[in-house]
């Protein structure tokens, strides 16, 4: 499906789509706490966790190539809801009644308990006949999958951390921001809309031994619920980051992203837990007061500061 919409794209894009057929274990996620830093300055301050991606599809895109892949996703996500909807719809009654509710949840990754079903059907049965219609199910999926992630893409994010503390390779990576204090399970729903292409279940495992091949033999389900289901002490995304640092991606107790895709394809890529970047802004007394002003108040300071001058020159002339 993603092929009949290539004749729509730029260049770009079309060389991206087709890097999708390579093999994904050139691709890689990464997870860190991320500071802001002078060279980068995205504004995020310290509340942030910066997770990328690195995956031949977007190697050598620029930002428009991206939006371009990432919009024809869009469009067979929504294809695929109608999918989605006729495979729990197994009497094509055109509704879900609570049994095929049920199976619903487990399938787009909610416990199938009575009480979550009780929920689902309270937030989104607008029409109160007590059963899911395709729009209804739809609301569901944007709650659970939630929406489209702002992405940005760059070659150079191997810059902020250092030899020894933890490495990125150089190369093009797309990047999203995770709250530090978001919920684990809040990681997947970033996962499955960083990837270039649509996934139709996303899961963080862990291995059991060292795993250089990613043999899924080797894993355990870590995470794979949009509701918190993992132990305290890995409960945030700043946790997990921390956790995932501990050891490489294809050791034992690594992290390792697996992604089920349309077309029956399950794809796997190491998840790299990566220390606290280290921020440029730092205060020492090497620091000149008029460096702080140009880093924290800059252009938009001094204007105010020229503003003001005016205003007071104005008012002394019409008061003398």
């Amino acid at each position: 499906m993603l092929r009949l919409r290539l004749g729509r794209l730029g260049n770009a894009a079309v060389t991206a789509a087709r890097a999708l057929s390579t093999a994904a274990s050139r691709a890689e996620f990464s997870l860190s706490p991320y500071t802001d830093s002078n060279e980068f300055g995205y504004g995020r301050g310290s509340q942030f966790c910066l997770l990328t991606l690195r995956h031949p599809a977007f190697e050598g895109s620029d930002l428009t190539a991206v939006r371009e892949v990432c919009s024809a996703k869009a469009e067979v996500a929504a294809a695929h809801v109608d999918e989605l909807f006729k495979t729990f719809d197994t009497d094509s009654s055109g509704a879900l009644n609570e049994d095929q509710v049920g199976a619903a949840l487990a399938g787009i990754g909610l416990p199938p308990d009575n009480e979550q079903i009780r929920g689902v059907l309270l937030r989104h049965d607008v029409s109160g006949d007590g059963q899911l219609q395709r729009e209804e199910f739809a609301s569901l999926l944007r709650e659970t999958w939630g929406g489209e992630v702002h992405l940005d893409i760059r070659r150079d994010l191997h810059q902020l951390y250092p030899a020894g503390e933890g490495q990125l390779e150089e190369a093009s990576r797309t990047l999203a921001w995770v709250g530090r204090s978001n919920p684990t399970h809040f990681l997947l729903r970033a996962l499955r809309h960083m990837w270039p292409e649509h996934v139709e279940h996303v899961a963080i495992m862990r291995n059991r031994a060292g795993n250089a091949m990613l043999d899924p033999d080797l894993m355990d389900v870590f995470d794979e619920t949009f509701v918190p289901t993992v132990a305290p002490e890995v409960e945030t995304a700043v946790l997990l980051a921390a956790e995932a640092a501990k050891q490489p991606p294809t050791t034992a107790g690594g992290f390792v992203v697996r992604l089920r895709l349309t077309g029956g394809k399950t794809a796997y890529a190491p998840l790299l837990g990566l220390p606290e970047n280290r921020s440029s802004f730092r205060v020492d007394a090497k620091t000149s007061g008029f460096e702080w002003f140009v880093r924290f108040g800059g252009p938009g300071a001094f204007a105010m500061i020229v503003i003001l001058y005016l205003v007071g020159k104005k008012r002394d002339a019409e008061e003398a």
